[in-house]
């Protein structure tokens, strides 16, 4: 699902993510704070966030924390099956919407274990 699905409002999603910025939060924090805002906003829960929102997710994040970089899993790591999953790299460790508090090993993402 994609959030042009979902009566996206950009107005309405570009403030909620502002808000989340302006608390200057952790990633941790800025990734439950987000999923809650997908929530309200869409009716879509952590998993239903990765599947098909998981770049709109991703960029998000990376607008509220400085120095994050989002990447298909497949610009990582060489293999047609992490093509089709955006996350969020920042620091040493990967992040998505079911991943808040990160995983040092991008094959430990569960959207990548199927």
């Amino acid at each position: 699902m994609l959030l042009e699905e979902c009566n996206y409002n950009s107005t309405i999603h570009d403030l909620a993510v502002e808000q989340i910025k302006q608390k200057n939060p952790s990633i941790e924090d800025a990734i439950v704070l987000l999923a809650q805002v997908y929530f309200n906003l869409y009716g879509v829960n952590e998993e239903k966030i990765n599947c098909g929102m998981c770049n709109d997710f991703g960029n998000d994040i990376c607008r509220i924390i400085k120095d994050a970089e989002g990447f298909w899993g497949d610009e990582l790591i060489c293999d047609e099956k992490f093509a089709y999953h955006y996350v969020v790299k920042y620091k040493d460790k990967f992040y998505d919407s079911e991943h808040p508090d990160g995983e040092y090993d991008l094959r430990n993402i569960s959207s990548f274990n199927f």
